[in-house]
């Protein structure tokens, strides 16, 4: 059997509420902006449908029976969780949150922006914590609408992300090339040649920044000669350091790499190849104050790397 909840017309609740307040039929009419006809209708269904007849007309007004007095307090305390949820945004406070954030972004990410984004949320957000994904060849569109992954920080060019989603520019990236010994004079041009003669390390295994420095090299008149496929950024400083590889990294990853290992960073010459990252997120989370506070602290973390978008 059907229950009355399923039967029952919730809109008739409002009805219910505001003549609980007013104790008037033409007040509630004037207030939502109907006729006395139409409300007395309403009250009439409500009086059929709960089996009382919930308002008793007197001098002072519609008074309420038992019945009615009974269900008053929970329909009203409904009625108010329903316009708050209607009319106000969920807060979000960083220094209680525990929310955990689930990030889909790929090497470049982990090396260079991790660091410093988990430095600044233990400032400013203790509680929160990161669940952050590989990079795949996905498009986010599934994974982002399931929300699966709350944020995915993907390539602009070549197009790697659904024109469904939700976007803004992160940071912008030159590529430049590495090598375990100096290919030039620190005051000399990188010839093209070179490109074209020594074998390459391909750091991605499906990536947008090597298709964009294949191009690059394409337009050149430059095939690279691809040594060694690697699922990412990891594995490039043992190999280098094996022989007269070279690779194409994004500026930060390659100066890092630099720092750490003593390698030898070098400037494309002609217009060198760069890529941009964006921030995606699906629409139906726009109203999402957290991951809006969230990528804030991307953008501040990228400023102050001196990786802001230009």
């Amino acid at each position: 059997m059907t229950s009355l909840f399923h039967r029952f017309d919730l809109n008739l609740l409002r009805i219910f509420d505001l003549l609980m307040r007013e104790r008037s039929v033409s007040r509630v009419a004037r207030q939502l902006h109907l006729s006395q006809s139409t409300i007395s209708h309403s009250l009439a269904r409500l009086r059929e449908g709960l089996g009382d007849p919930l308002f008793v007309s007197t001098r002072s007004g519609m008074l309420p029976t038992p019945r009615a007095q009974a269900m008053a307090q929970q329909i009203r305390d409904s009625m108010q969780l329903l316009e708050q949820s209607l009319e106000r945004e969920p807060d979000f406070d960083p220094e209680t949150s525990q929310r955990v954030f689930r990030i889909a972004a790929g090497s470049y990410f982990e090396l260079i922006i991790l660091p410093a984004l988990l430095i600044r949320l233990a400032a400013v957000a203790p509680g929160v914590r990161l669940d952050v994904s590989e990079m795949s060849a996905s498009d986010y569109e599934h994974e982002l609408e399931r929300q699966h992954v709350d944020l995915v920080i993907g390539f602009e060019q070549p197009v790697h992300l659904s024109d469904k989603l939700s976007s803004c520019p992160f940071l912008t990236e030159q590529l430049e090339i590495l090598s375990a010994s100096p290919l030039v004079n620190a005051e000399d041009e990188l010839p093209l040649d070179t490109l074209q003669e020594r074998a390459f390390i391909y750091p991605s295994p499906w990536g947008h920044s090597q298709v964009i420095m294949d191009d690059w090299c394409r337009q050149r008149g430059i095939e690279r000669n691809v040594g060694i496929r690697v699922p990412g950024f990891i594995a490039v400083p043992p190999l280098l350091q094996t022989g007269d590889w070279l690779v194409a990294l994004p500026t930060a990853v390659a100066r890092y790499f630099a720092q750490y290992y003593g390698f030898h960073v070098h400037t494309l010459p002609d217009n060198p190849p760069w890529f941009r990252h964006m921030l995606a997120w699906h629409p139906v989370q726009a109203g999402d104050k957290g991951l809006e506070w969230l990528r804030a602290q991307l953008l501040q973390v990228a400023d102050g790397l001196a990786l802001a978008v230009s």
